[in-house]
């Protein structure tokens, strides 16, 4: 992972189970003030983080209509 899609996944990590948007995971990441352009860079991010991780199948980072992201996470229950 790059260094970039490594600190988004972190802070879906971090995060989960919330929604953040666009601009939040911007803001955060690129320690600058979304301005304009911050939809295209995170799109493209997500879309390789969600390659990677394609193969641990509890992870998921889910798309919250046209507002942002949120990452999931299934766990077994303990019986």
């Amino acid at each position: 992972m790059t260094k970039k899609e490594f600190d988004i996944c972190y802070l879906l990590a971090v995060n989960k189970g919330r929604l953040l948007t666009y601009e939040q995971i911007y803001q955060s990441v690129w320690n600058g003030y979304a301005t304009g352009g911050e939809r295209t860079a995170v799109v493209y991010h997500i879309r390789n983080i969600r390659k990677k991780l394609s193969n641990i199948p509890a992870l998921s980072i889910q798309c919250v209509g046209e507002l942002g992201y949120c990452m999931e996470v299934e766990t077994e229950e303990l019986q």
